[in-house]
């Protein structure tokens, strides 16, 4: 358990660290995830917290996920507009995908202005490259092609566990982004 929370909290701080770059300080960020397990969701939380506080950001909540304009079934949250309008202070979006319900199709510039990460179930690296050039988004996480499962077993360290299963493209790191992936 111990083990768990270490890494979902290390893969959350990791993400919102590097996104807390590209955002200007004293907003937060509208998350969009709900975990189904209730210590995933507070280890996910504090993740974020974590990494978003350095950068003088804070979470300004965290919404179920859903596609633009849908209602959600769950509580009547409302659709993606509806979520970002009660947030006015928010100055970044993090799409933080599960198979359950991604919304990996929103776009920078397009769905929104704001900064947005997304934290990929379904893209592939290729596509994030993309999408962080095209300034569809602003950071991307994909897991990396490729990985050698049976090398990192035994990695204990949960942010170099992290690095080695998932890499983040943001305009900072397309360079190495490609070349890590062999572009």
């Amino acid at each position: 358990m111990a083990e768990a929370a270490t890494a979902d909290e290390a893969i959350a701080r990791e993400i919102a660290s590097a996104f807390g770059k590209h955002l200007a300080k004293g907003n937060s960020v509208v998350v969009f995830a709900v975990p189904a397990d209730p210590d995933a969701r507070r280890w996910m939380l504090e993740g974020l917290e974590k990494g978003l506080e350095p950068h003088g950001l804070t979470v300004a909540a965290l919404a179920p996920p859903m596609v633009q304009g849908e209602k959600d079934p769950r509580g009547g949250v409302g659709g993606f507009e509806s979520v970002l309008e009660r947030h006015p202070n928010a100055g970044g979006i993090i799409i933080y995908g599960t198979p359950e319900a991604d919304m990996e199709d929103i776009e920078q510039g397009h769905d929104t202005d704001l900064p947005l990460a997304i934290v990929a179930q379904r893209l592939t690296p290729d596509q994030a490259i993309q999408r962080v050039k095209d300034g569809t988004a602003t950071l991307i996480s994909v897991v990396r092609p490729n990985i050698d499962w049976m090398a990192i077993k035994d990695v204990t360290d949960p942010i170099k566990r992290f690095h080695k299963i998932r890499i983040i493209v943001t305009p900072d790191t397309l360079a190495d982004a490609e070349k890590a992936l062999g572009q």
